[in-house]
């Protein structure tokens, strides 16, 4: 059976040189089995073991962070948290966070939260300043922030969306934004 050739059908019956094992002898077979058998067994199950871990260790990488940490996403299953402390509406999963080098953290007493941008001007050519109304604030206490102090780009595509025009931005110099609008879609210029 099983590509093997069956054993041929035997009446042992008769059999007369079949004694039953004495407890001595059960005794000594036990020891045999842990003084030889057992010990085998186990270096051979470690030594699998630990090329199973050195294959799995080389295919995936294993990052533990620490806790309170900065990351970088693609994309997978945890929930975060965002600078301002809100769940971030995506899920992400360990291999997809990278481990972000941050001097000062930023706390959260130094973010704040946007209402509306209410104006922009532009400073240079492709560059804009943003007149922002903070969450809570008065309109007397509008400041003026360019692009990159925003935690979330898409505050500033909504604003160029709300006012029905698009900013004048060099093709070269998009600062990473993906302007999407109802009519057009246009994402930065990438070099290989």
């Amino acid at each position: 059976m099983f590509t093997q050739r069956p054993n041929d059908f035997g009446d042992f019956t008769d059999e007369k040189n079949i004694k039953p094992l004495l407890t001595k002898d059960m005794e000594q077979r036990l020891q045999e089995m842990n003084e030889v058998v057992f010990p085998v067994i186990k270096e051979h199950t470690i030594k699998v073991t630990n090329e199973q871990k050195e294959k799995f260790d080389k295919k995936y990488k294993q990052v533990s962070f620490p806790d309170n940490s900065y990351v970088m996403t693609q994309g997978g299953s945890y929930i975060l948290k965002d600078e301002r402390g809100d769940l971030m509406p995506k899920a992400y999963p360990p291999s997809a966070l990278k481990l972000v080098s941050q001097e000062k953290p930023v706390s959260e007493d130094e973010i704040f939260k946007v209402e509306a941008i209410v104006a922009h001007k532009e400073v240079a050519k492709g560059q804009y300043l943003y007149k922002v109304r903070w969450r809570g604030y008065k309109p007397e206490d509008d400041m003026w922030e360019p692009a990159t102090n925003f935690q979330d780009p898409r505050l500033v595509t909504q604003y160029w969306d709300k006012i029905k025009q698009k900013p004048d931005t060099p093709a070269n110099d998009e600062r990473n934004f993906k302007w999407k609008s109802k009519t057009q879609q246009r994402a930065p210029n990438k070099r290989s």
